[in-house]
């Protein structure tokens, strides 16, 4: 009898699970610029232990801890938005399906898809908040989401499957971003979006903790270099069309999530850090898009260890 529950539980946590991993492909788990001017604290770094003064924004270089931001496709920190689902082609950054293969047709055209439809979802959310706040960044933002998908099915239509999965992975990174503004103006509690995001945070009665001086420093020492490791990124690069701008766009976020750390507005502060994370995210998508191979059953060049 024992053995026999069990086996149903296995089955029960199976069927669970899958559920979750569906509606995460749909609605679930979005960078390189100029150099920025360090956080206080000079050039040596912190401890990953160490807690900043009150007031005082965080050094350059320590380690993020529980809370964090989200990663591709992950949670956000306490508080944070979940992202949308990743397009196939783009795990842990690179060209192709999982373990390298080729991104095929299927692959493609269901990274157009979940872009889609990520764009429509937050289309649905700015026009719900449109009398409350202004919305003109979110739909502008959008509409270069929806170029992007257009770039994505162009290349498609040329199979080019890898440039048409980059693209679109682009434009759904996009949408949460432009998503991300709608949040932090609203509250993501108010966005029709929120209830069709996986592991919500208040899913099952679960409360966000509350933004702490401790989490938001982690959050913005984690921007900030994201920030410079995609600042170095773009400039092995090169010019990168529209990358530049969305650099620019992220180092002025991080600006403001720097003013509202040392004001002690811990809120502010991770709700910007996450903004600038986004949009840093984006510069490194198109510099992957810009890179991805026209023939992705080719083999890619390997570099020689000239380090």
């Amino acid at each position: 009898m024992n053995t026999l529950n069990s086996k149903k539980m296995r089955g029960a946590a199976a069927v669970t699970l899958g559920a979750v991993a569906l509606a995460g492909a749909a609605f679930g788990g979005t960078t390189a610029f100029a150099q920025t001017t360090p956080p206080a604290g000079g050039t040596t770094a912190p401890s990953a232990q160490s807690t900043p003064a009150a007031g005082q924004p965080p050094a350059a270089g320590t380690q993020g801890g529980p809370g964090g931001m989200r990663g591709h496709g992950g949670m956000g920190g306490p508080g944070g938005m979940g992202g949308f689902g990743g397009p196939e082609g783009h795990r842990h950054g690179g060209f192709g399906g999982p373990d390298g293969a080729a991104t095929t047709v299927d692959g493609a055209t269901r990274s157009i898809q979940q872009a889609t439809a990520a764009v429509t979802l937050v289309r649905t959310d700015v026009s719900a908040v449109a009398s409350k706040t202004d919305t003109a960044q979110a739909k502008n933002w959008l509409d270069q989401a929806d170029a992007l998908i257009k770039q994505a099915q162009s290349a498609s239509d040329a199979q080019h499957y890898a440039q048409a999965a980059a693209y679109a992975h682009t434009g759904a990174d996009l949408a949460h971003t432009a998503d991300l503004t709608l949040a932090n103006a609203v509250g993501e509690a108010n966005l029709p979006s929120a209830a069709n995001r996986p592991m919500h945070p208040n899913d099952n009665g679960m409360t966000a903790p509350a933004a702490t001086q401790v989490s938001a420093s982690r959050d913005l020492n984690r921007t900030y270099s994201e920030l410079v490791a995609q600042a170095a990124q773009l400039k092995v690069a090169g010019t990168v069309a529209g990358a530049a701008d969305y650099l620019s766009a992220a180092q002025k976020a991080y600006g403001q999530a720097y003013t509202a750390y040392g004001a002690g507005k811990w809120s502010d502060a991770q709700n910007s850090a996450r903004l600038a994370d986004s949009l840093s995210r984006i510069v490194g998508d198109l510099v992957r898009a810009a890179q991805a191979p026209a023939d992705s059953t080719a083999p890619a060049t390997v570099p020689a260890p000239n380090f």
